[in-house]
């Protein structure tokens, strides 16, 4: 444990401030396009998530055709939207007063993240995470479009051939590429904690705008605190920041602006007296953010759109303003299809390709488990408190899960009567039509799909993907009722809050401890995992010839650390059997799916365990490394190695 906290802690902290810094000047650029009764509104909640989809956009061409690390592309393209932005910045001063002030919102909603890193420099990277670290390594030297062939496929450059044959949505892996080279970061594992963060707190922060009638008697101090009060949960959003869903995180956050925006504008474009050309100019922002959100996480853009359909549909029917929201939605899909381009083209083919297929595992939850979820009092899978698992019923945890939804549930009753009674419904329109798709997909899901696992009911997996989904559109409804209840009794509701914001934060960073302590337990003996990781690349540099094919005895418990050891060894000949990986072998051409051991081979093999290879040999953290000279120096180390091969 680290007392005064890690290198990678104290280096996020400053990752985080420069991209909400970047991301608060970029956005507050777009403003002037929103209506004026909507601009001061847009200016603060909004500024965030459209810079952070702006990024997105503009990292995504660069990432496309060009090595986004091996030219002045990058601090040149930031210097310029820098400039832009405050060129246009009527208020520098007020500009740069909220840049600090988005940087210690998302210090704060990034506990779960920064926490781990400050005692164990450490983020859990043994999942998907993996996948993209892999691409913001590649993109520093090569553009997307340069192809890998089937023949030229290697671990090292595997994720990348994947993503490029199967046309997989790289929105977020472009941003963290654009982020590494411009802190000249050799590791994107360095890099990768501090977008999931800013991710989160432009998320949170973009749920005031459709909630700022509402919000609009609170002191900016305590919205904040309010509006932080999700990053605390354990639902969809902080279960893919702390689990290696980036596509996930940083599309939910985008497509969330989206939709939140969709309702303050869309009953502006209805009920007001308004010019064809304003009502194309609030297209655009829009527009930034749905693009955004598809080029992040394309399997999120259907619901995406069917919302802004369907409640553009039921305000023209209610408003009687066919026209004029015909021409919004019309101008703001063209200018996304005219930024998507191309990769329009790719987010089909993937939704075509993975919307038939069977991803994930089978989830043993209850339908409260499901709900419970989705407003942020139950774990996800793989994470702490998951309460209403078979093996939990009737155990503390239970009860306490189901008191903790009760309690939610009970929040969310006691503000509908206020909701139904306010303007600020319409305001909440296509957050309420998209929760009602994502119920309706989990009923199909649920009911109507069989099984494809051995275990629960039907297509578990994905209707555990929808509650992850649903989980910021759900948070906006409970803040809502939160907000709501306060409006009659403040003095009691604010000491309620100040009690709610502090306990919460303490849950999650105590629930961050609880989540990272078995990957930290794998790594036995070691204090400093991305310490850790860089000595592991340095001392095999060191000490050993480069010309050595290195070999990873490294199969089943420690498959996920084979891959991160490929990841930190992208320049050398590895071998391996890589049979047991499905991110690794699918690709990778015959002769290289399984490498046998040679004499003179370096090996790098777990320490403890059956199986082993050496004899003796360098010491790094639980694993140890060596160079074979004899292949059959006694029986015991020859059968050890015939079964370390085979």
């Amino acid at each position: 444990m680290n007392f005064i906290g890690t290198e990678i802690f104290w280096s996020t902290m400053l990752y985080v401030t420069v991209i909400l810094s970047l991301a608060t000047l970029t956005g507050r650029m777009w403003s002037f396009l929103f209506p004026p009764p909507l601009q001061a509104m847009a200016r603060f909640y909004l500024a965030p998530v459209l810079g952070l989809s702006t990024l997105t956009i503009v990292a995504s061409l660069i990432g496309r055709f060009l090595p986004i690390g091996k030219s002045a592309i990058v601090p040149l393209v930031t210097i310029a939207l820098l400039l832009m932005a405050l060129m246009r910045e009527q208020n520098k001063g007020s500009a740069f007063r909220q840049a600090l002030s988005t940087t210690l919102f998302g210090i704060v909603c990034g506990v779960s993240v920064l926490v781990p890193l400050f005692m164990f420099g450490a983020f859990i990277a043994h999942n998907d995470a993996f996948t993209y670290l892999a691409h913001g390594n590649w993109l520093q030297a090569h553009a997307f479009s340069e192809i890998i062939s089937p023949k030229a496929v290697i671990p090292q450059n595997s994720q990348i051939a994947i993503y490029q044959v199967a046309n997989l949505r790289m929105g977020g892996s472009f941003l963290l590429a654009f982020f590494q080279a411009l802190f000249h970061v050799t590791w994107s594992y360095e890099v990768y904690p501090s977008i999931v963060i800013a991710s989160l707190a432009a998320c949170f922060l973009a749920m005031g705008f459709p909630l700022a009638q509402v919000l609009v008697s609170m002191h900016r101090g305590k919205r904040l605190m309010l509006l932080a009060l999700p990053a605390f949960t354990l639902g969809g959003m902080v279960f893919g920041a702390n689990f290696g869903f980036l596509p996930q995180t940083l599309g939910l956050a985008l497509g969330a602006g989206f939709v939140f925006t969709a309702g303050p504008m869309f009953l502006w474009v209805s009920t007001t007296r308004n010019t064809n050309i304003t009502i194309g100019k609030a297209a655009l922002p829009m527009a930034l953010l749905l693009t955004g959100a598809t080029l992040a996480y394309s399997e999120f853009a259907p619901f995406l759109l069917a919302t802004l359909v369907i409640s553009g549909v039921v305000s023209a029917l209610l408003f009687h303003a066919w026209s004029k929201l015909l021409l919004h939605c019309s101008l703001l899909l063209g200018i996304s299809v005219l930024l998507l381009n191309t990769e329009l083209l790719r987010a089909y083919s993937a939704l075509k390709e993975q919307s038939g297929a069977v991803v994930g595992s089978f989830i043993e939850w209850s339908p409260s488990g499901f709900l419970a979820h989705t407003l942020g009092v139950h774990g996800g899978a793989w994470d702490v408190f998951q309460w209403s698992m078979p093996d939990n019923i009737m155990k503390s945890s239970f009860f306490t899960g189901l008191l903790l939804l009760i309690f939610v549930a009970g929040i969310v009753l006691g503000g509908v009567g206020f909701l139904r009674n306010k303007q600020s419904y319409w305001a909440l329109l296509p957050t309420v039509l998209l929760l009602l798709f994502f119920f309706s997909a989990f009923l199909y899901f649920r009911y109507v799909v069989p099984s494809p696992f051995p275990k629960g009911i039907g297509q578990s997996w994905s209707q555990f993907k929808l509650t992850e989904w649903a989980h910021p559109f759900a948070m906006v409804v409970i803040l809502f009722s939160l907000a709501s209840l306060r409006a009659n009794q403040k003095k009691v509701w604010d000491v309620v809050l100040f009690i709610l914001f502090t306990t919460t934060l303490l849950c999650s960073a105590k629930n961050s401890i609880s989540r990272t302590l078995p990957l930290m337990g794998y790594y036995k003996g070691v204090n400093d995992l991305n310490r850790f990781y860089l000595e592991f690349r340095n001392t095999i540099l060191k000490s050993f010839p480069h010309n050595k094919q290195i070999y990873l005895a490294l199969g089943g418990e420690h498959l996920k650390f084979r891959q991160m050891a490929t990841l930190y060894l992208f320049d050398r000949e590895l071998s391996a059997d890589w049979k047991d990986d499905g991110y690794i072998y699918q690709l990778l051409p015959p002769e290289l799916g399984t490498k046998k051991l040679k004499m003179g081979d370096l090996v790098v093999e777990p320490i403890l365990g059956a199986n082993r290879c050496l004899s003796h040999g360098k010491e790094i953290g639980p694993f140890r490394v060596g160079i074979i000279d004899n292949l059959s120096d006694d029986k015991g180390r020859k059968g050890g190695l015939r079964k370390a091969v085979n």
